[in-house]
């Protein structure tokens, strides 16, 4: 039988067709393509003193690679990571790869300090699951807390996230992320140390002085730093005391000095400070002035000392005033007085006083304490004149007469001495 030979051409056809649609591949699903994304680390340097005790904080993002799709892959399908069987998460974790100078040579560390420089730097998670290929992400938190077991100089560290121990095909050709971080480390200055007082100078009084009663007493000090080189802190602080009975007694005059500069002045800067009174106490007292600089850890003081005394004044009276006068053994003679203050003023009297006659010799004859001793009063109350009488021996000569007070603290001082000459009559003065 003859066979139509469009018939046979159209059934070649049909196998053919059926034969290419049979063969037709499976598409796999879409992969990522490339390394692992990340954000700049922020901030992204840091500089410390190498024996400080500090840290950093900072911060960067891990991200997925993005997606390739081609005409290879089925779009259709959930993405996967890299290529290959690699599903939809792969483990990452970060940490520090190399170091390098700043200049980018190879840093010359020892193994001990390289170490301590990668250990200086932690990562909060250092590891994870990344999800999501082509839009997984994962914020991670940089700590460098400081090390002085390396030595001062710029490092570059480059921090990397990577796939941690990768399952055959899973991930392939996934590469990692690198980022950089500065880490600049100074050495300590040398910090100069104040190791010196302000000096202190007592202007006045005089070291010695002695004054009058209610004379004016200005007590005047100087202070200054020494600079060392820069290292004085200056003059932050001054005082200033009177002490007297043997220092049992302090009176603090800060509160009334005055000071040419305000406190604090600077180092070399001298400051002048000054307090005027009125001497309105009889004794010996010291004035100590003292001045503060700001040193660490401690503050220095620097000091001056300086004593004075403050006094009456003892005037002899008629008749042992009266010059040329001579008195005759064995006779009556009243020794008179009067005690003024710094302006010649008379003072009321005092109770506690006490005169002591002395013979010729140097020998006590006689002392006389209050009862012994009397006292005529002006107008205003003062003591005018005191007077003791004194029953001259049979010895001739000069006779001396020690006036004393008590002072602030209650003892008799000396404030004066007086003299008469005892002759038998018709022999002259010699």
């Amino acid at each position: 039988m003859k066979r139509n030979v469009s018939t046979i051409a159209l059934g070649m056809f049909l196998t053919l067709a059926s034969t290419a649609m049979a063969e037709k591949p499976v598409l796999g699903p879409c992969g990522t393509n490339g390394p692992l994304g990340s954000v700049d680390i922020s901030p992204s340097s840091y500089s410390y003193t190498r024996t400080s005790v500090d840290q950093l904080t900072a911060s960067f993002t891990v991200l997925s690679p993005s997606i390739n799709v081609t005409g290879s892959c089925d779009p259709s399908l959930d993405y996967v990571y890299g290529n290959g069987d690699s599903g939809a998460d792969i483990d990452v974790e970060v940490r520090v790869a190399d170091v390098y100078n700043g200049d980018g040579s190879t840093p010359s560390l020892t193994e001990d300090q390289l170490n301590a420089l990668k250990n200086a730097f932690s990562f909060t998670p250092s590891t994870f699951t990344l999800l999501d290929p082509g839009k997984g992400s994962q914020p991670v938190i940089l700590t460098f807390t400081n090390t002085s077991d390396v030595p001062a100089g710029e490092y570059i560290v480059n921090i990397q996230a990577k796939l941690t121990n990768p399952e055959t095909e899973k991930g392939l050709g996934i590469g990692p992320a690198n980022r950089t971080f500065t880490v600049n480390i100074a050495e300590p200055q040398q910090v100069k140390l104040d190791t010196l007082p302000p000096l202190v100078t007592i202007s006045s009084p005089g070291n010695g002085t002695s004054l009058l009663l209610n004379a004016p007493l200005q007590a005047s000090f100087k202070a200054v730093d020494p600079t060392e080189e820069g290292a004085g802190t200056g003059v932050h602080a001054a005082r200033a005391f009177i002490n007297s009975c043997a220092e049992a007694v302090q009176h603090d005059v800060t509160a009334a000095l005055s000071s040419n500069s305000l406190l604090p002045v600077a180092a070399g800067q001298e400051v002048t400070l000054t307090e005027n009174a009125i001497a309105n106490q009889i004794g010996t007292f010291t004035l100590v002035a003292e001045a503060d600089d700001a040193a660490t850890p401690a503050i220095h003081t620097g000091s001056d000392v300086r004593s004075f005394t403050v006094g009456v004044g003892v005037t002899a009276l008629p008749p042992i005033s009266v010059t040329g006068k001579q008195f005759n053994p064995t006779a009556d003679v009243a020794i008179k007085w009067a005690i003024t203050d710094n302006a010649g003023a008379l003072l009321p009297p005092f109770a506690d006083i006490m005169a002591v006659v002395k013979l010729p010799s140097g020998q006590v004859a006689a002392t006389y304490v209050a009862g012994a001793i009397r006292w005529e009063l002006d107008a205003a109350g003062n003591a005018s004149q005191y007077i003791a009488n004194y029953k001259i021996p049979s010895i001739t000569g000069t006779y001396k007469v020690e006036i004393f007070v008590n002072d602030v603290c209650n003892a008799p001082v000396k404030q004066g001495e007086l003299s008469f000459y005892v002759a038998t009559p018709g022999a002259q003065k010699k």
